[in-house]
């Protein structure tokens, strides 16, 4: 990773880590990527970077960290929205498609167990089901492939734009917190998103019809189940839904 970065031979390096509770590996990427400046939250006394930002204390989502960061290096007020401009690829006329992202890191992933219960009470009500599973979660990829429901079937890994592609077209997606629950939310993607192991009001999905869940202290499979359809029901997809049994 070092080597590919310092080929890439950038004029600015900076590291985005969450202001509360800084990265030390983004702070080495940064330093050793070879840039002629680097940038980032102050971290302490000494100086890390050539260009340091203050840290503040307060708790506020990642959506408007990343623009008071971004607004101190450059030293000017920038903003804007996290959606992508296009949105979802969904029309009126396509069947109800559910995206389940069974990856997650570590402590942070719901059990694939609860997933596939998922996709299973799903597919009974003739749903489709899309699972995911990210490059370092090959240990789960044999298990997910023996179990899925009869409306399921488990995607490929694909580049980072292929995913995008591929998510927004989903008429609900559910996922513990990771990269593919914010590339959901960010393309207007009815997105569940289940917290076992972060800061909620730090980084809960916020596109409309979105719905972020406590789930330390525990959420049954059926509540999430009951979320799902009841997003369902209010999409362009509600009349096919209700006429079923």
């Amino acid at each position: 990773m070092i080597r590919r970065l310092r080929k890439s031979e950038y004029d600015l390096a900076i590291d985005c880590s969450d202001v509360n509770s800084h990265s030390l590996t983004g702070a080495i990427y940064t330093l050793l990527s070879g840039a002629r400046v680097t940038a980032g939250w102050k971290m302490g006394s000494d100086r890390i970077f050539e260009i340091e930002v203050p840290r503040y204390a307060e708790t506020i989502h990642a959506r408007d960290m990343i623009p008071r960061l971004l607004s101190g290096v450059f030293e000017m007020e920038l903003s804007g929205d996290p959606f992508f401009k296009e949105g979802s690829k969904r029309s009126q006329n396509d069947r109800p498609i559910v995206g389940i992202n069974c990856g997650g890191r570590g402590s942070k992933r719901w059990p694939l167990e609860n997933f596939i219960e998922l996709g299973s009470r799903l597919s009974d009500r003739g749903i489709s089901i899309e699972f995911i599973l990210g490059p370092d979660e090959g240990d789960l990829r044999t298990d997910l492939s023996e179990k899925l429901p009869s409306n399921g079937r488990l995607l490929p890994l694909m580049p980072i734009r292929k995913l995008k592609e591929t998510i927004s077209k989903y008429s609900v997606f559910v996922s513990s917190d990771s990269g593919p629950m914010h590339l959901a939310w960010t393309q207007a993607v009815p997105t569940i998103a289940i917290f076992l192991d972060s800061e909620i009001d730090k980084f809960k999905p916020l596109g409309a019809g979105s719905v972020a869940l406590d789930a330390k202290s525990g959420i049954t499979i059926g509540q999430v189940f009951d979320l799902v359809w009841e997003i369902l029901l209010k999409t362009e997809v509600a009349n096919s839904l209700r006429a079923r049994p």
